[in-house]
């Protein structure tokens, strides 16, 4: 769990992208959901996340590690700069 905080601290600072935990998601982070990792996001809130998953096809409850390929790949498309 403190892990898990730190993560989502490091990428609502901008320390850590999405998009590298997306790609290689760390051990403390494939149980989260991706909702939650979304909310923490700057300038994302519910609504934008809700937008984001349904775009991606992603369920709400959906965790990091029960993303297929093809929603892995959509996000990262989302998330890279």
């Amino acid at each position: 769990r403190t892990a898990r905080a730190e993560l989502k601290k490091e990428l609502a600072s901008g320390k850590i992208e999405l998009a590298q935990i997306l790609a290689q998601p760390p051990a403390c982070a494939r149980t989260a959901r991706v909702r939650d990792l979304l909310l923490v996001l700057p300038k994302i809130g519910s609504v934008k996340a809700g937008q984001i998953l349904a775009r991606c096809g992603i369920a709400h409850s959906k965790t990091l590690a029960g993303l297929s390929e093809r929603q892995r790949t959509e996000l990262l498309n989302l998330f890279r700069r």
